[in-house]
């Protein structure tokens, strides 16, 4: 969707506001990447919204990752996207499994 932005991984983690964890890696045209951890998707009062890695400071969080405003449109976009993409793929339900699978294999059913 975005050349050289990608969702690393994302851990689905709802708690509060909080709706998963994500990591971006940013590859760049020379052939190199990085890995950018702790974005977080939050559940706001306007909808879903990326927040920035952070760490605490006595009483309050500083965010620990500048971007400029276009850029975190663009990431904001990725992250919300990729969000869903996850939420529909756990909604699905899981197939049965068959009864043949539900066998258990005893030694008589291998073939040597």
């Amino acid at each position: 969707m975005f050349k050289g932005l990608a969702v690393e991984r994302m851990h689905l983690h709802e708690s509060g506001k909080l709706r998963a964890f994500f990591d971006i890696r940013v590859t760049a045209e020379v052939g190199f990447s990085i890995v950018v951890k702790g974005f977080k998707i939050m559940d706001g009062e306007n909808g879903l919204w990326v927040a920035f890695p952070s760490v605490k400071k006595e009483d309050e969080y500083e965010t620990t990752v500048f971007m400029h405003k276009d850029s975190k449109d663009i990431l904001n976009q990725l992250g919300v996207d990729y969000y869903k993409e996850c939420q529909l793929d756990s909604s699905l339900e899981e197939p049965k499994p068959s009864e043949k699978d539900d066998k258990k294999m005893v030694s008589e059913d291998l073939p040597f």
